[in-house]
């Protein structure tokens, strides 16, 4: 996903965890809900929203993107 990778170098360490977890995984991050990729990724569902929020989506915006 062109977004993520973009926005890459500018997020937070563990932000950049769910942004690799996407990117090498992002049939299996489209089918999970927020508090799941946060369990995946070792983060907390706040750090999911804003990451999401860093990219400029919605978690919901995210999903349907991936």
């Amino acid at each position: 996903m062109l977004i993520v990778q973009h926005h890459y170098p500018a997020l937070a360490k563990a932000e950049r965890k769910i942004a690799r977890f996407i990117m090498n995984n992002p049939g299996e991050a489209s089918n999970l809900s927020s508090q799941e990729l946060a369990d995946i990724t070792q983060t907390s569902e706040a750090t999911v929203f804003r990451f999401c929020k860093s990219i400029g989506y919605t978690y919901s915006q995210l999903k349907s993107e991936l």
